[in-house]
């Protein structure tokens, strides 16, 4: 009603005609939809019907047309609200081709709909005239004539007239009328016929004809065109017809039943049905398929109906739990065509019978929302909806399954042998499925919303499977835009293992993982870019760049050494996982050779594994090592359980593969961190004291004549030996030629630039992980958000005070004294700043005084 469309709107170019929608829920749905390539195909109920053969709405040929501007969408929209007006036939009499002059006029809505309160503009109504005329013409005819009416228009319908045109009918209410008799005074004319002399009757008269009048006077009418009534089809009464009349005609071409399916209505009508549903979910034989199966049986007559469907979704919906749902659907679809159009006695409570309780819950329960992160909600949400629409109210129960593997069949109940049976319809129609190919359509009719993405039916939960898709199209273009797994590969690897790997893992490790594969792991390469005076350099090897694909390529025989003891740990697993010893030597022969092998050099053309190691090959060392590995080792892994027998499913064996693969790369990037992060018997790190001696040896080619004659001695010492001595000393050393620096600076009258150049460490580490990130962000301080990285009292005094500095850095060692001339300095300040206190005390007093007097 907002934009004025017969059509989905949701489906429409968001970007063309949002301007036609206000801001709200359903306007951020729309945006949203269109963002992330996701169709919304809502039920025909929720469509805005038109009511003629040939209509169109009245927005969509205005934004079609190229005789108005984008610019003027807004005013006519506000008039169309304003009148009421939706689609062409509201704007055209009952012969489809003549306005109506109530058109062009001001009046505002009679309409039964609810249109939103417009205040249009004396332009606003000016430019929808000028799109009248523009439709039709100067004389406001259309070029082409609407058909017959095919539903009830929403604007007053009070006009009818009779078979031959002698009595004209205006409807007061549903008991009174207005009957008016042809003019005997006038004669018919192209203009139409007069009808005049109106009577007040009480009853009814008849509706078949519509009718169009034009007011000549209070008592006189011209009557000017008539249009016959829509006249619905009358239901059809036999059950089969019914069925074929639904669309998705492939749910039934497994239906199967007894005469002509009317006994299922008078076993309602005598309550004695009996129902059952099933379902059934084999991932070993398909992970992506599920199926169900619905029984409904006379105990009287034992006459029997049955219907078998086979689902092919995706590999993250397709479970048991949708299959169950999917025979309480087809069993309520049968029930509800086996009604339609007929009595419902208020005794009719038929009895469902199912094995799952989720079902049996929600079928007993249509009315209660569903929780947000329901499992299988577009299922479920169809079903609880065609219980709440049948006529009559239902019961649910529940059904033990299976019970033909502990008794015999004689001696079970008629629900459960109804149970075995439908057990076994689900596996005869799946293993069915599974070698022709053939599944239902998953659109269920009349379904209110479909959700759409990539062409496919959207299942489960849409904000994961929306989530998914989207993450996929964005990784596809990441990894092949980085040169990190080609585009024709992408769907090789085997992502549902890492996806399960990384769910179950530390967060951290995970955190890890992904700066890894992003490149964005704190290598030296990016710390290069942050803070210019890190060297771009691996701290174990020295190569040059450190980038994050180094960390499983550096040649330092530590690293090497670690790497080795890391693969050794992945044989001992591969052992206990029962892995054949040709994949295991594989293997390790392949990542021993850290990316200076060729997989399929290791094995002949003839190995079960040689189509695997080309695949590892096109992928790459580094997509091996950061868990990347193809689909074909969950293939290998299947056919090795079927030839030695193994219980363990094969996606079991492939994520381990992927944990220890990421454990060996993590090993790496631990050990490098340790070498650059943990601290040797003086305190310092290895980076601290590389930047410790950069600094000294700076200061080692220091001018002697730029110090004082009493701090030459500095520059005269031994410095093999205070190289070859402790780290101490060096610290000694360098803080004393920082003091003796400042004091020759201070000596030349210099005060701005004597601050001393004290040697800085690495901060301490505060990344993600650490124990200084967690304080900061645990939970109830500063409302859950991460406080502010806040230094020691020294650091905030060092900020803050401006007299701090200086007397912290003119301290030389612990037996030089302050320098004389910056302590005159430090004092003259101080003097000065409490001479300005005392003033602006004075002043306040001196205005206390004065107010007080006042």
């Amino acid at each position: 009603m907002e934009t004025g469309f017969s059509t989905n709107i949701l489906e429409q170019d968001y970007d063309r005609f949002e301007s036609l929608a206000i801001g709200g829920w359903w306007k951020q749905l729309w945006r949203l939809s269109r963002r992330y390539d996701v169709n919304l195909r809502l039920g025909t109920r929720w469509i805005i019907p038109l009511i003629r053969v040939g209509d169109r709405s009245l927005m969509e040929w205005v934004c079609s047309s190229h005789l108005v501007s984008k610019c003027d969408w807004l005013g006519i929209n506000r008039v169309r609200k304003y009148k009421g007006i939706h689609s062409l036939a509201d704007c055209v009499l009952c012969d489809g081709r003549t306005i109506d002059p109530w058109v062009l006029n001001r009046e505002p809505t009679d309409s039964a709909r609810v249109f939103s309160v417009e205040k249009p503009t004396r332009s606003d109504f000016a430019l929808f005239q000028r799109v009248i005329r523009l439709i039709s013409s100067e004389s406001l005819i259309l070029p082409t004539s609407l058909g017959s009416f095919v539903g009830k228009p929403h604007r007053p319908d009070i006009w009818f007239t009779n078979a031959d045109n002698t009595h004209l009918f205006k409807a007061l209410d549903g008991s009174s009328y207005l009957d008016y008799r042809v003019s005997t005074a006038s004669r018919s004319t192209r203009h139409g016929t007069s009808f005049d002399s109106p009577v007040l009757r009480t009853g009814q008269f008849p509706r078949n004809v519509r009718a169009s009048v034009i007011t000549s006077s209070p008592d006189s009418l011209v009557l000017h065109s008539t249009a016959p009534t829509f006249q619905p089809a009358p239901h059809r009464r036999m059950f089969m017809e019914r069925i074929w009349a639904l669309p998705n005609q492939s749910l039934w071409e497994n239906l199967v039943i007894d005469g002509d399916g009317n006994w299922i209505y008078e076993g309602l009508i005598m309550n004695s049905l009996v129902m059952m549903s099933d379902g059934s979910y084999h991932d070993t034989e398909a992970n992506d398929v599920c199926s169900c199966a619905a029984i409904i049986e006379h105990s009287v007559t034992g006459q029997r109906a049955s219907v078998a469907w086979v689902e092919k979704s995706n590999r993250f919906s397709a479970d048991n739990y949708r299959a169950e749902i999917l025979g309480g659907i087809a069993l309520q679809l049968l029930l509800a065509k086996a009604c339609e159009g007929k009595y419902v006695s208020p005794s009719m409570r038929p009895c469902i019978g199912c094995d799952n309780n989720g079902v049996v819950y929600h079928g007993n329960h249509p009315w209660r929302p569903l929780q947000t992160n329901q499992a299988q909600a577009d299922v479920l949400r169809y079903y609880t909806q065609l219980i709440r629409s049948q006529p009559y109210k239902s019961k649910v129960y529940h059904v033990q399954g299976h019970l033909d593997q502990f008794l015999s069949y004689d001696k079970l109940t008629p629900s459960e042998r109804l149970n075995c049976d439908c057990d076994k319809m689900v596996g005869e129609a799946l293993s069915e499925a599974l070698v022709n190919g053939r599944y239902i359509d998953r659109v269920l009719p009349d379904e209110d919303l479909v959700v759409l993405l990539d062409g496919g039916k959207v299942s489960g939960l849409y904000e994961k499977t929306i989530t998914r898709s989207w993450g996929d199209k964005e990784a596809r273009l990441h990894y092949h835009e980085n040169g990190i797994v080609p585009l024709d590969l992408f769907d090789e690897v085997y992502w549902d293992g890492i996806e399960k790997v990384l769910g179950r893992c530390p967060e951290m490790f995970s955190v890890w993982a992904t700066k890894q594969v992003s490149g964005f792991n704190g290598n030296n390469h990016l710390l290069h870019h942050i803070n210019g005076v890190m060297e771009d350099v691996c701290p174990n090897c020295g190569c040059h760049p450190e980038r994050s694909s180094h960390i499983i390529f550096c040649p330092d025989p530590a690293r090497t050494q670690v790497f080795n003891s890391s693969v050794d740990k992945l044989i001992e697993w591969l052992a206990s996982q029962r892995t054949p010893p040709d994949l295991t030597i594989l293997l390790s022969t392949y990542l021993r050779g850290r990316g200076n092998l060729h997989m399929s050099s290791l094995c002949s053309r003839n190995s079960r594994y040689h189509q695997l190691a080309a695949m590892v090959d096109d992928l790459g060392f580094q997509n091996m090592m950061e868990g990347r590995i193809p689909k074909l080792f969950h293939s290998a892994r299947v056919a090795d359980i079927q030839r030695l027998r193994l219980r363990k499913h094969a996606g079991h064996w492939c994520n381990g593969l992927i944990l220890q693969l990421l454990q060996i790369t993590h090993c790496q990037w631990t050990f490098r961190n340790g070498t650059v992060h943990l601290k040797g018997p003086d305190g310092l790190t290895a980076t601290q004291q590389r930047l410790l001696a950069n600094k000294c040896e700076a200061l080692l080619w220091t001018d002697p004549s730029s110090l004082l004659s009493e701090d030459r001695y500095l520059l005269d010492v031994n410095f093999e030996e205070l190289g070859e001595g402790a780290v101490s000393s060096h610290q000694m050393w360098l803080a004393e030629m920082d003091a003796a620096r400042c004091a020759a600076r201070f000596a030349d009258g210099d005060y701005t630039d004597a601050i001393l150049e004290v040697s800085q460490l690495e901060a301490p580490v505060d990344t993600e992980g650490s124990i200084r990130f967690r304080r900061r962000r645990r939970p109830g301080r500063h409302g859950g958000a991460i406080e502010p990285n806040v230094g020691s009292n020294s650091q905030n005094r060092t900020r803050l005070d401006p007299l701090w500095p200086r007397l912290l850095l003119c301290v030389r060692g612990k037996e030089r004294q302050l320098s004389v001339a910056l302590l005159c300095k430090v004092v003259n300040d101080l003097l000065g700043w409490i001479l300005d206190i005392r003033s602006c005390m004075l002043d306040i007093a001196h205005t206390l005084v004065t107010l007080t007097c006042t």
